[in-house]
């Protein structure tokens, strides 16, 4: 109904009913439109008694289930908090020009951040549920019709694959005994990296060479695809909390939006993060807390209630605002119990996100968006400041370059000399003596502060 009132221009007060009805449904549990369902459904409907099935219904599965498959949509996840706006957002964006490869709507909904509502395309990989298939193949095998023909080839195939992990594992432990390791690390090899620890995981040599250097060069291989998902995501689950801290870590310093979303779904994906997510929501610097909230929020553990209860009463509006939101997202009578405590919080963003939740009221007020605070607040010169001193603790070639680059940036304005020196100061401490060339060249920079900076981190 939204996207045909969208397409004919109805009246906003039309329009605002059926996004209301929507964040209602939504908050009676998590929606998942998929594509092949609503095509089941389609062909289901076709053979039913007239009288059975509403026309408005049909038609509306038609409609969605189109325009899906004209922006190559395999479906959409809508969490339950879902607001007003990201259901405006999200119809104005299926009623776009058809994209079948989905490039341009891939695009639009990341510059929007609908964080409440996550679309997958085409060809986009399932999300890591730490379940190796391989293990069920015999079991599958043994109650398939015919299965008692293919056992002896089954049973050779196992034992080849048995025996090529075996001498992939002997490798593996002879790289990081001998060296290799090391060496491929020196040279920021993720590839070898990432094969070496992956083909290491069970034995010994796995603990010796899971470093914290190597887990983030592991992550840096996750984001920028230079290893397959899949094996990269086994080595950060094997390698525990470690693994999880270095997903973590890069998550706080990560300035780009779509690189935020892979890292927090990867961290939220991690059985560690709860333990992580605990040792942040202490830290002096309000993002990493909110950060931290959230993805106490995305474990959805009873556990981590009493954590995010200490949230509601935390200085900073914009972590309220997370904690009540994650609260949310993990439900049940024990979390809502402790929102209703924030239903006289002084800021009524709190409120209205508490309301939201706690009520769903479908004829309330729309809830400012979120995702757009959280644009805002990290355009401010306070969350760049704060990124840039967290990748001091990323030690990685591609953290370097990014501290490079804002070290060597031009400009003359205040903010930009700020963003210069805590670039330097980060180099300084994380990136040492890797970054020695860049602050020597740095000394002889035009600004009087800049070399003064850098002379007092050189000596």
């Amino acid at each position: 109904m939204l996207l045909t009132q969208l397409r004919q221009n109805a009246p906003m007060s039309q329009i605002l009913t059926s996004v209301q009805r929507l964040c209602a449904l939504a908050r009676v549990g998590s929606v998942r439109l998929d594509r092949t369902m609503l095509a089941s459904f389609g062909h289901l409907t076709a053979n039913a008694p007239a009288e059975s099935m509403s026309d408005a219904v049909t038609n509306g599965v038609a409609i969605v289930r189109d325009a899906l498959a004209a922006h190559g949509i395999t479906r959409i996840d809508i969490d339950t908090t879902a607001t007003d706006t990201e259901f405006v957002k999200l119809a104005g964006l299926l009623n776009l020009e058809n994209d079948p490869d989905g490039e341009a709507l891939r695009e639009a909904a990341r510059d929007l951040g609908l964080w409440n509502m996550r679309l997958w395309f085409d060809g986009d990989a399932a999300p890591i549920v730490g379940v190796d298939v391989r293990g069920l193949a015999g079991s599958y095998e043994t109650l398939t019709p015919g299965a008692s023909d293919s056992a002896p080839r089954a049973t050779q195939q196992a034992t080849q694959q048995a025996e090529e992990a075996a001498r992939a594992r002997g490798a593996a432990v002879a790289a990081v005994e001998s060296g290799e390791l090391d060496r491929a690390l020196s040279v920021q090899d993720a590839a070898t990296v990432c094969r070496v620890l992956h083909d290491a995981i069970g034995t010994s040599a796995f603990a010796t060479g899971a470093t914290a250097v190597a887990l983030h060069l592991v992550v840096e291989a996750l984001v920028t695809e230079q290893y397959d998902y899949a094996s990269a995501f086994a080595v950060l689950e094997h390698a525990g909390v470690s693994g999880t801290r270095a997903v973590v870590a890069q998550l706080m310093a990560a300035n780009d939006l779509h690189e935020r979303r892979l890292l927090f779904d990867v961290g939220a994906s991690l059985p560690s993060i709860v333990v992580v997510a605990r040792e942040n929501i202490s830290n002096a610097t309000w993002y990493v807390v909110r950060n931290a909230a959230a993805l106490l929020g995305e474990s959805k553990q009873n556990s981590a209630i009493d954590d995010l209860s200490r949230l509601l009463k935390h200085i900073d509006t914009r972590v309220r605002v997370a904690a009540v939101v994650a609260l949310g997202k993990i439900g049940g009578q024990a979390a809502m119990a402790r929102l209703e405590s924030v239903l006289f919080d002084p800021s009524v963003d709190v409120r209205n996100r508490a309301l939201s939740i706690v009520f769903a009221a479908p004829d309330s007020e729309p809830v400012p968006s979120a995702v757009m605070g959280v644009l805002d607040e990290e355009v401010t010169l306070e969350f760049q400041l704060e990124m840039i001193a967290a990748l001091a603790h990323v030690h990685t070639a591609r953290a370097r370059a990014r501290l490079t680059a804002l070290c060597e940036q031009d400009g003359q304005s205040l903010d930009v000399l700020q963003v210069r020196l805590a670039a330097v100061g980060a180099l300084a401490t994380g990136h040492r003596p890797a970054a020695d060339a860049v602050l020597n060249r740095l000394r002889g920079d035009p600004s009087a502060l800049i070399r003064d900076r850098v002379q007092t981190v050189l000596g």
